[in-house]
């Protein structure tokens, strides 16, 4: 597991190969051109904003890894502390809880991926657990559906119809045994049915002798979009019936300098560039109607830049955290929006922790949440609407 850190951040740090013949002839990706000299504020790109404080739950929620949100439902995911699936409606009040861990039919071991499909035309939770390779359906009032068997392994999935799914896989899936003498072997993305039958597999894995193990894409759905960043890539795909469609090619080359890589590095190389080289973050990535959120690593700070690219202006804008640096109420929303991690429809969707709001607001000053709301609370969403800089 160490080097899931490491890979984690390979995004950008090698120039992609197209990742396939077809998709390099046929399409061309607008490029993001990502600079420190462009630069906006909170303030001169939020339209609107709204705080959304997520009621109680049975058990206290943590770090929210995956935000789902939807016209009807915001749905929390928290893997490790709460190790369950929260369903909130759209002012913050408890629906339904899934809190399923253990080893039985109804269970998942462990909690790995979150996904929404439809059954008899109700909105359904997936949720995979990699490590007994099941994934379940709950409804969302929490009820248990049912459950389907993978016949390998994957590292998530989303659902593009109710029969087509989108599979990602790592590169040791081509080592079970279920690829034994199969041609398929060795891609990283695949479409099966919704009992995970293989109907096409894409995107073959360009690294297979590499040490370093975590070499699944970066999927992520946003709303009706998926975006698709593979291994060793600074590409932004999505799909199309079976083909990958290039959309956004990010280019960090005023970032990096001369400094950047080529895949022939070897994994030392790789390692001891993390530390030196500028590198996207995609599953940071949040693609909306209007605006894409590209978060970046900062070697020299040691920190994350977040870039927005505004697709009206074909810009793309750092952002300036500006929330320490203000003492009207806004500041907790200016200070969010570096988190960006999740849009509907128009609307961009962040959270902090509530323990941050006692330390932004001491005196109680300003504070625009209700007087309930305490380091012990729940997590506070909060959407936005954006505008165009005049930057």
């Amino acid at each position: 597991m160490k080097n899931y850190a490491i890979f984690f951040s390979l995004g950008a740090l090698i120039a992609a190969t197209a990742c396939n013949n077809s998709s390099q002839e046929i399409y061309t990706p607008t490029t993001i051109t990502l600079s420190e000299k462009q630069s906006v504020t909170a303030s001169q790109i939020i339209d609107s904003y709204y705080y959304i404080p997520l009621g109680i739950t049975s058990r206290p929620i943590g770090t929210i890894d995956q935000l789902i949100v939807n016209n009807d439902n915001i749905i929390v995911v928290d893997k490790d502390m709460a190790k369950g699936v929260f369903i909130f409606d759209r002012k913050g009040t408890l629906q339904a809880e899934i809190c399923a861990a253990g080893r039985g039919p109804k269970e998942y071991a462990e909690l790995n991926h979150v996904s929404i499909t439809h059954v008899d035309g109700h909105t359904v939770l997936a949720i995979l657990d990699a490590r007994v390779r099941k994934v379940l359906l709950y409804s969302l009032d929490g009820e248990f559906i049912e459950s389907h068997i993978l016949p390998f392994r994957i590292e998530g999935m989303e659902y593009l119809s109710n029969d087509n799914v989108l599979c990602f896989a790592a590169d040791y899936a081509s080592k079970d045994n279920f690829f034994d003498g199969r041609s398929d072997a060795g891609k990283l993305l695949y479409l099966t049915d919704s009992n995970f039958g293989i109907k096409a597999s894409i995107m073959p894995d360009r690294t297979p002798n590499r040490d370093i193990a975590y070499t699944s894409p970066y999927v992520k759905c946003h709303g009706e979009h998926i975006t698709i960043v593979p291994p060793l890539g600074d590409t932004i795909y999505t799909i199309k019936g079976q083909e990958l469609f290039p959309e956004y090619r990010v280019d960090l080359s005023q970032l990096a300098g001369n400094r950047a890589a080529t895949e022939n590095m070897t994994d030392n190389q790789i390692i001891d560039a993390i530390e030196r080289i500028p590198m996207l973050l995609p599953d940071g990535i949040v693609d909306g109607k209007d605006f894409i959120f590209l978060p970046v690593t900062s070697p020299h700070d040691k920190g994350v830049k977040t870039f927005i690219y505004d697709k009206n202006n074909s810009i793309a804008y750092m952002l300036e955290n500006e929330g320490s640096k203000t003492s009207d109420e806004a500041r907790l929303a200016k200070m969010a929006i570096m988190g960006i991690k999740a849009v509907c429809g128009n609307e961009y969707i962040s959270y902090v922790p509530a323990y941050v709001i006692p330390m932004m607001y001491p005196d109680k000053t300003d504070n625009p949440l209700p007087n309930s709301v305490d380091e012990n609370s729940n997590p506070v969403i909060i959407f936005y609407t954006f505008k165009s800089s005049d930057a």
